[in-house]
């Protein structure tokens, strides 16, 4: 699996996540509505939180590891370096092009981790009190 499809899948989880938590959070003040469905959604999406917040933390430490491992930016920088020396310019442009991809997707993780973390602190202010699961008041 490839660094940007790993990327890729969890950013897609944090933004679903923060959705589906703050949507929940919307539906359960809402007086109409399945709170007991509710209360189950809510619990499975605090329960992949979690998850996604490590996989994020990796796919960062991956990025801003050094030259040997493999997935990294100074990696890739290296393997540019290589191919301009060679003279392998088409080569040389595809990693730099690939280089421009996983810096940008570096620069988006530190946001996409700060939003898993808010949706951790709203799962556990919402599971843990039993608010999900409590009758609407309005």
């Amino acid at each position: 699996m490839s660094v940007l499809t790993v990327v890729g899948a969890s950013v897609a989880a944090a933004v679903l996540s923060v959705g589906s938590v703050a949507g929940a959070s919307v539906a359960s003040a809402s007086p109409t509505g399945s709170h007991d469905n509710l209360a189950a959604r809510l619990t499975a999406v605090c329960g992949r939180v979690g998850t996604r917040i490590d996989r994020v933390e990796k796919v960062q430490a991956r990025l801003e590891a050094g030259p040997d491992t493999p997935g990294s930016i100074a990696r890739l920088q290296a393997r540019i370096d290589a191919a301009t020396k060679a003279g392998k310019s088409d080569q040389a442009r595809l990693l730099t092009d690939r280089l421009a991809i996983r810096k940008d997707i570096e620069s988006t993780l530190p946001d996409v981790l700060a939003h898993l973390k808010d949706a951790q602190s709203v799962c556990a202010a919402q599971v843990g009190t039993g608010t999900a699961s409590s009758p609407a008041t309005s």
